[in-house]
């Protein structure tokens, strides 16, 4: 009988940099390992937290601030869901960017439909005050 795959998934900026030893992956894994009966192999990954640049992102644009730099790092991120709220904060900040056509455009080619999908969104929105949006 072959094994099942099981993602373990570690969100964590200084595991990720290599600042300290994951202690979270070992941890699940032998949790794992007590209580499945199912052959099973993990499939380690280690991801920076980008949460603390998607909370500084939100409140910048609280205030009405652009941060290009923070959303480029968030545009980048290793996870999906951060990627597709970077796109997001990239529409509401649509007229403060310059290149919010080739943001949108690169993103349109990543591979998570989540990310994609926000793209929809954000042309969708956009489309009646920045027309040439949706050619990019």
């Amino acid at each position: 009988m072959s094994s099942i795959p099981i993602g373990i998934l570690v969100s964590s900026d200084r595991a990720a940099a290599g600042i300290y030893e994951d202690k979270g992956g070992p941890g699940i894994e032998a949790y794992l390992a007590d209580v499945l009966t199912t052959p099973w192999h993990g499939i380690k990954r280690i991801v920076p937290d980008d949460q603390a640049v998607l909370e500084t992102l939100f409140v910048a644009e609280g205030l009405g601030e652009t941060r290009p730099a923070l959303l480029g790092v968030l545009l980048k991120s290793p996870v999906p869901e951060y990627r597709g709220a970077a796109v997001h904060l990239a529409r509401l900040q649509a007229d403060r960017l310059p290149d919010i056509a080739s943001i949108l455009s690169a993103m349109a080619a990543d591979v998570h439909p989540r990310v994609r999908m926000e793209v929809i969104d954000a042309v969708a929105h956009l489309r009646p005050a920045l027309p040439n949006v949706e050619a990019a």
